[in-house]
């Protein structure tokens, strides 16, 4: 006997938009910490949450919210350095584990896109910037410039 779960993602009109199983990341995420507002579309269930890592293609999110995969949402990013949310009008919740889920960007507008790409952009620069000086540090660490009874 098939589960129950099976047959309503079978059924549901949105099972097309999932991709391919397996690795489906198709750009690399950064861990951060934003502020995210989840809406179902319906208007009733808009949930604050945090959003966990980013991508140009998706995200990771926790939200107190009841969701399943094919399920497609509404989000708007709070980025810190942003003045205004990125607004996301169409993702596709991809896997759900607890009160966390996968999200896949299905439509932004141009300009939202434009924005996402130059946040994701600063983070790269930022973590560049922080394995480079992490790879200093350790050289340092490796090699002291002054060593004691040396001169």
């Amino acid at each position: 006997m098939k589960s129950p779960a099976l047959l309503t993602r079978k059924k549901h009109k949105e099972h097309h938009l999932l991709p391919p199983s397996g690795d489906r990341r198709s750009t690399p995420r950064f861990e951060v910490e934003f502020r995210t507002l989840i809406s179902d579309k319906s208007g009733i269930n808009d949930q604050v949450g945090v959003i966990l890592d980013l991508s140009l293609s998706g995200c990771h999110v926790r939200v107190p919210l009841m969701v399943y995969p094919t399920l497609v949402m509404e989000l708007l990013i709070y980025a810190p350095e942003l003045d205004r949310p990125i607004v996301v009008e169409k993702a596709v919740v991809q896997w759900v584990k607890g009160d966390t889920f996968g999200l896949h960007f299905l439509r932004l507008q141009q300009a939202e896109l434009i924005r996402l790409g130059r946040l994701i952009a600063s983070m790269t620069e930022d973590e560049a910037l922080n394995s480079s000086e992490d790879h200093s540090n350790r050289k340092e660490s490796h090699f002291p410039s002054e060593v004691p009874g040396f001169l």
